[in-house]
This record gives structure tokens, C-alpha cells and sequence, in this order.
């Protein structure tokens, strides 16, 4: 592997077939595939098969009002414009009216990625050919410039049936970037943006435990806590969010899950003059803070939860700690877990299970 911090393009599709709420959809589509999943191939694949379902269905495509100077009456006429250039004396009028336009941002999105992938190095021939085919589907649809922006579609009953591939769409355009030599397109680990991958590791582990463990608990994410503090400005404290919570419907129990994705989450000491490394302390310290500020008469499990391989460090560790809640001193468990993202599928989704149960 050329990357520890590597996670193979599959899991990459699980983890957002959890986000999409499609794990299903996914697991269908992968099961079968004996491709090398650390290709985009298999992106190309999804991509292929989704794109294919729809044209079953046919193009989306949607009214947009067009004001144009035709020869004779189409919708309404905008008299005034009319007049002013002087449309009636030449037997036309400037009229309004509704075009069921195929050239909207859903099918624009879906042809430019479409051609990245057609222009990609990384792709095999046998789906250049089947893209190829696909884009001239698409002949009177612009290819754009797309953007984070793009992706601010309204989905209503009439284009839902197009949201997953779309979704598949926006994953291909955040793990794909234009080479400057040849005007091709090279695929990039998306797993080295820091900073989008906390946010997308972290609804991962919310949408995952909702899914899986709805039968024994209820599953929150950023769910809002109070600080203990009493008098004083309450405007001027910070916010303390958790990042996903679960609340044993049939078990007494209560578990703060705060997850982090870092380089490496274990740093050296600075006032140790031995090569000693530990946990970040911050990370403790707001764990510590959650779990006394959580009212809840149930067993308490506040959890630290770091992907690997991001760092070579496997951590299980349970500590036992004196925490406050409801005005009383209860015993509590801070739990330390890592989870291995490079693992086949199948052990990652019963490592997160069992360090629940």
C-alpha cells in the first residue's frame, strides 16, 4: 500500500452509502465485484449502472421560462417589449413561455462527471466505451465548471429518482483533479483532506449506529447540552455539542460517542523528558466535560472513537471515572477505540457493532 492513511475505494462507497442512506443500494451493487477496490474503477461501475437505470427512465428534465422575439404567439406576449422593438409591424411578438428543457444543473452535473470519468487515466477501457455511449445522451446538455455549490439541489417527487446518482457524482468530483500536462484527470485520495474527512467519519458513525442499532437504541447527532453553571452570563459560554449519542430504548445505557480523525492522536509529552507519547488531552478534557454535563440515570459510556490506519496505534482501553449527573456521583466508563478503515467491510461493520454491545 503506497499510504497508510489509504482506505480502499469499497469502504469509501460504504462509508457513503450509510450517509446516503443506501447501504443496501451499495452492498447490492458490490457484492459480486471481484475488481481491485483500491480502482476507481468501481466508481466508474456505480456510475455506469445508476446512470443506466435512469435512462430507462428517461432524462430528467424540467419547465424553465424563455422570453425570446418569434414569429407568431407562443404563451404570453410581453406587449411592452414588443412595442419597444417594434415586433408587430415584422408579424412577430417578444413572447413568455415554459420549455421542458433538458439542459438543467441535475443533467449538467451528470454529464461533466460523466466526461471526467470518460477523460480519466484510471479508467478501464471497457468503460470509456460504455461512457462513451452514455454522453451522447447528452448532446444538448453544457458541461459546467462544478463546484460545492452545484450540489445545492432541491429534490422534489419528480427528480428524487436521480438523488443517488448524484450523490455518486459529487464523491467522483471530490476524488478526481485536472492534470496540468495533458488535460487529463487523475483520481486523488480523499482521505488526505483532513478536515472534510472528520465531517464525513463523523456522520458516518451517526448514520451507522442509527441504522444498525435502532432496535435497542435512540440516535442523536449534535445533540445540545447545557453547562452546569449557575449565575453569571449563560450567553457568553460556549456551545457544547456531542457529536452522536445513544439512548438504550431496552438497556440502561447511555454512550457519548466524539469522534476525531487525526494524523496521529497520540502526541509526545512536553514536559516529559523521555520519548513518552499520549492522548491528546484536549480530546479528555471535552469527554470529561460531556459526560458531567449529561443528565441521564442510566450506565454512562462516554467513547473516544479514532479511525486507522490513519495511525498505527491500535487502542482499546476502558478507564473507570466519577462523573456528576442529576446532582449525584455515579460511576462511569470512558472508553478509548480505534477502528481499522483499511479492514474488509464485513470486520469493520462488527467491530463498530461489537464495541457497543
Amino acid at each position: 500500500m503506497e499510504n497508510n492513511r489509504k482506505v480502499p475505494i469499497k469502504n469509501i462507497l460504504y462509508i457513503f452509502s450509510y450517509i446516503w442512506d443506501k447501504a443496501e443500494t451499495i452492498d447490492f451493487a458490490l457484492k459480486d465485484n471481484n475488481d481491485d477496490f483500491d480502482s476507481p474503477n468501481i466508481l466508474a461501475k456505480l456510475f455506469i449502472e445508476n446512470i443506466n437505470d435512469i435512462l430507462k427512465i428517461g432524462i430528467y428534465r424540467e419547465y424553465k421560462a424563455h422570453i425570446e422575439e418569434i414569429k407568431g404567439i407562443k404563451g404570453k406576449i410581453d406587449f411592452k417589449e414588443s412595442i419597444n422593438k417594434l415586433s408587430f409591424e415584422n408579424a412577430k411578438a417578444v413572447c413568455e413561455y415554459d420549455n421542458y428543457d433538458e439542459n438543467n444543473i441535475i443533467n449538467q452535473i451528470i454529464k461533466t462527471t460523466a466526461y471526467r470519468l470518460y477523460k480519466s487515466d484510471d479508467i478501464q477501457e471497457t468503460y470509456i466505451r460504455e461512457l462513451n455511449n452514455i454522453l451522447l445522451y447528452f448532446n444538448n446538455v453544457d458541461i459546467i465548471n462544478i463546484t460545492e455549490e452545484s450540489f445545492d439541489i432541491q429534490f422534489n417527487r419528480n427528480n428524487y429518482y436521480t438523488y443517488f446518482l448524484i450523490m455518486i457524482c459529487k464523491l467522483i468530483n471530490e476524488c478526481t483533479m485536472l492534470s496540468e500536462d495533458d488535460g487529463k484527470y487523475k483520481f486523488i485520495n480523499i482521505l488526505d483532506d483532513d478536515k472534510k474527512m472528520e465531517l464525513i467519519f463523523e456522520l458516518f458513525i451517526y448514520k451507522f449506529y442509527e441504522k444498525e442499532l435502532k432496535n435497542e437504541y435512540k440516535v442523536y447527532s449534535q445533540q445540545h447540552l447545557n453547562w452546569k453553571l449557575k449565575n453569571g452570563k449563560q450567553d457568553i459560554l460556549p456551545s457544547m455539542r456531542m457529536d452522536t449519542v445513544l439512548y438504550g430504548k431496552h438497556i440502561n445505557k447511555t454512550i457519548i460517542i466524539d469522534t476525531k480523525y487525526y494524523p496521529d492522536y497520540m502526541k509526545k509529552s512536553f514536559y516529559s523528558e523521555e520519548d513518552k507519547r499520549t492522548l491528546i488531552s484536549g480530546n479528555l478534557y471535552q469527554m470529561n466535560a460531556y459526560m458531567n454535563n449529561i443528565n441521564t440515570d442510566n450506565e454512562l459510556v462516554g467513547m473516544l472513537l479514532y479511525p486507522m490506519p490513519y495511525s498505527e496505534n491500535v487502542i482499546s482501553e476502558k478507564y473507570n471515572i466519577d462523573v456528576v449527573s442529576n446532582g449525584v456521583v455515579k460511576k462511569a466508563i470512558l472508553q478509548i477505540q480505534t477502528i481499522n478503515l483499511n479492514n474488509e467491510w464485513r470486520k469493520i461493520k462488527e467491530e463498530l457493532i461489537n464495541i457497543i454491545k
